[in-house]
């Protein structure tokens, strides 16, 4: 399986129905799952501590901000800040 990126993973942040955890591991574990179906890519999906990991990753970045701590449900809620919709304008470009 290809490594998930934090590029993917604030592209999810953007997609997802909702900016929380939950429904960003949704986005991720169903792009793997098309992606798997297509024999792009194989392998386990990607687990929620490494997509928690990888939106850490991003907050320490500056790109995104955690403005929400866990609800129980659908984990901690983020925000896209200005540098990191600058990020995702370039990569969609």
């Amino acid at each position: 399986m290809t490594r998930l990126t934090e590029e993917d993973v604030l592209l999810a942040v953007k997609q997802a129905a909702a900016p929380r955890s939950g429904y960003i591991g949704d986005v991720i574990q169903r792009r793997h799952a098309f992606a798997a179906r297509g024999g792009a890519i194989a392998g386990h999906p990607p687990t929620r501590a490494i997509i928690l990991r990888r939106l850490r990753s991003l907050e320490k970045s500056g790109l995104l901000k955690c403005i929400g701590g866990p609800d129980g449900m659908y984990g901690f809620e983020w925000s896209i800040t200005k540098a990191g919709h600058m990020v995702i304008s370039e990569m969609t470009s």
